[in-house]
């Protein structure tokens, strides 16, 4: 008897089906890993700051360090990263129609949470209403789409790249949803 209940048992249990967790491949570039890493530990060090003085000080400190590596470790570049469309747009400035994309760089490999767009890199880029390649291929993108990107940071007038915090809210949130302003050069998904 107890034969029989021990494989009823055994049976149950290996005809039980369990799902493997889902583990995705990270397949983004080592130097788009590096810069995601340099922008958790800034917000690392910032955070860790008990007293607001000091707070302000690492704010730029750490602001200059991640401004610097674009500058001269990424030489402004950008080759190959992996992100996802957050929003396409048209705006207008000054009467003139733009194009507005929003690219997203999660920490991890996939976008989480139902507002991600808070929880990312953001690069912002302008694109010309105007007949051109970007254009025609952003055209057939939408919000989610895994994209495959290149192109520059674009720097202020000082040739200094200036970040902003998507959230506006406070600097809490500079090196955890940092805003940058981007020039898309190719773009497909993936």
């Amino acid at each position: 008897m107890k034969t029989l209940i021990l494989l009823t048992i055994c049976v149950f249990l290996f005809s039980c089906e369990t799902t493997p967790e889902k583990t995705y491949q990270d397949n983004r570039p080592i130097i788009e890993k590096d810069f995601i890493q340099k922008l958790a530990y800034a917000d690392s060090d910032y955070k860790s700051q008990l007293n607001d003085i000091k707070r302000h000080d690492v704010l730029d400190s750490d602001k200059t360090i991640i401004s610097q590596y674009i500058i001269n470790k990424l030489k402004f570049k950008v080759n190959n990263w992996i992100g996802f469309v957050d929003d396409i747009s048209v705006h207008q400035l000054d009467g003139e129609n733009f194009i507005e994309a929003n690219l997203l760089i999660p920490k991890d490999t996939v976008l989480t949470g139902d507002y991600p767009q808070y929880n990312a890199i953001v690069l912002t880029a302008g694109v010309s209403i105007k007949p051109n390649k970007i254009k025609e291929i952003l055209k057939n993108l939408v919000k989610g789409d895994k994209v495959n990107f290149t192109g520059i940071f674009l720097p202020n007038g000082d040739r200094i790249i200036d970040f902003s915090s998507n959230m506006m809210v406070s600097p809490d949130y500079l090196f955890s949803n940092p805003k940058f302003d981007f020039l898309i050069q190719d773009i497909k998904k993936i």
